[in-house]
């Protein structure tokens, strides 16, 4: 009696097989591993050129340094579920740092307020532009969902990309005048 393997494939035991059985039988065997390899390197393939939603510790920012850099350099923008600054980073990934003051609550609810702002940047991050060192301070309201967030990010970061954008072709163009005169 044949034995079900790789895919419903019937696959005799060796005293069943006959002359004429073999050569047939070869050649489905390596038309499967063909199938087989050819969808495996298809999965690789696949699995190198799809986004990666993590969010390693390269983008987290955490020394007070970067902190205070950014707060004193960096622009800011707001509206009714976040604020934040952003200062341009030569490292080619947006960073994100995080600001929640113990007037949001215990700590339960600071670091519900912290995860749900991680999480939108997390999904957020392959569609934001440019590189930036972004610090997100949540507004003092307690109805703010992930999806509250992720909006807010989105246009947030956006509208601070064209002022850096901006102020950078400003500051370019005013280093150009002067070495003009």
């Amino acid at each position: 009696m044949p034995r079900q393997d790789l895919k419903g494939i019937q696959i005799p035991r060796p005293g069943e097989i006959h002359s004429c059985e073999s050569a047939l039988l070869v050649a489905n065997i390596r038309e499967l591993t063909s199938k087989l390899a050819w969808s495996k390197s298809l999965n690789e393939q696949n699995r190198m050129t799809q986004l990666r939603y993590t969010c390693p510790k390269l983008m987290h920012l955490r020394s007070s340094q970067d902190f205070e850099r950014i707060y004193a350099d960096g622009q800011r923008a707001g509206d009714d579920h976040l604020l934040i600054f952003a200062s341009a980073n030569d490292l080619g990934v947006n960073r994100l740092g995080l600001s929640v003051s113990r007037k949001h609550g215990s700590a339960v609810h600071r670091n519900v307020k912290r995860r749900r702002i991680r999480e939108a940047f997390r999904c957020l991050q392959h569609d934001l532009p440019g590189s930036f060192d972004l610090i997100a301070v949540p507004r003092h309201r307690n109805d703010s969902t992930l999806q509250d967030y992720r909006n807010s990010l989105r246009t947030l970061i956006r509208k601070l990309a064209r002022r850096i954008a901006s102020a950078n072709e400003s500051r370019q163009a005013n280093n150009g005048a002067g070495a003009d005169s």
